[in-house]
């Protein structure tokens, strides 16, 4: 890891952004100083930890950010404990990647999941062709619970996926997490364990940010409440009002929404699905890579050809 540090032009390299946040947005923050065969991630900056369950803790950021690095200078090494002494992970105590007990973080992951494309916008300047567009994932989650008709409670939880974003060599995988690894919940699951139809579950055209290299896809899923009495859900969503950047002169991936019976919700709310409530998710797409113009005309048609774009 030392070698491959070795190798950077030593310097500080910064990159912030906002996220969809609650009443107001979320500010994310990153200086990575470059010196001395190490790298240290400063998350300074970011917003403060909040009363909702989707703070950080540090041991999560710490693993998102160093996570980031080593696939970007060594993604064939494996795992092992020199690999992570040459990098320094901080953030202040009692902000969003770093808060103090006992702050709320049981969806840390809607936060956590940021890290990476922070690291990788702060070195894209210097590793251009190694890092990759924004995705739509952090993965969408939506918890569940009620009463069965024989009056027994019932509850689970449904993963959905936005697009991933592009790379300097290829599309964006379509409806994948990404950093995660969390598959979106098949349909059959679904309806065994909770008392809803899907009508759709397909793809988004258009959804994936242009670029050479397009952005992943996101889809839209479909489903009704067949259930006798009112269903509580909360949605853990996000990319609904800041897309997914593109890089390198790519552009960004559609922005995601929830609606209820036609009617697009405050997804950052608790919310009653009464019987016959018809609910649909769009999630958003990934940012593309370079500027579109650069596409080649091959993959143009395919996109076509595919139903990709329309």
């Amino acid at each position: 890891m030392q070698e491959a540090i070795q190798k950077l032009p030593e310097g500080l390299y910064q990159y912030s952004m906002q996220t969809d946040g609650f009443n107001e947005r979320f500010n994310f923050c990153v200086a990575i100083t470059i010196k001395n065969k190490s790298i240290t991630c400063d998350f300074s900056g970011s917003s403060p930890q909040q009363p909702f369950a989707i703070n950080c803790v540090l041991s999560y950021t710490n693993a998102m950010a160093v996570y980031a690095i080593k696939s970007l200078l060594l993604p064939s090494l494996p795992n092992n404990h020199g690999l992570f002494e040459p990098l320094i992970i901080q953030a202040p105590e009692g902000s969003m990647l770093n808060p103090k007990s006992p702050a709320p973080v049981g969806g840390r992951s809607c936060t956590g999941h940021y890290v990476p494309c922070l690291i990788f916008g702060a070195l894209a300047t210097i590793l251009p062709e190694q890092v990759m567009a924004a995705s739509g994932s952090p993965v969408w989650i939506t918890n569940l619970n009620g009463l069965r008709a024989d009056g027994k409670p019932f509850a689970t939880v449904l993963f959905y996926n936005g697009g991933m974003g592009a790379t300097v060599s290829k599309d964006g995988a379509s409806v994948m997490s990404w950093p995660s690894n969390i598959s979106p919940t098949p349909i059959e699951i679904v309806e065994r364990d909770a008392p809803f139809f899907f009508e759709t579950k397909t793809l988004i055209p258009n959804s994936g940010g242009r670029g050479k290299y397009r952005g992943g896809l996101g889809e839209m899923v479909s489903f009704i409440n067949q259930h006798v009495s009112p269903v509580s859900v909360v949605f853990l969503t996000e990319r609904i009002h800041i897309a997914a950047p593109g890089i390198e002169g790519g552009q960004a991936g559609a922005l995601g929404s929830v609606s209820i019976n036609g009617q697009i919700i405050d997804s950052r709310k608790p919310q009653l699905l009464n019987p016959g409530d018809v609910v649909v998710l769009k999630t958003p797409g990934g940012g593309g890579y370079q500027d579109y113009k650069n596409r080649s005309i091959e993959l143009q048609i395919d996109d076509v050809t595919q139903g990709y774009v329309t």
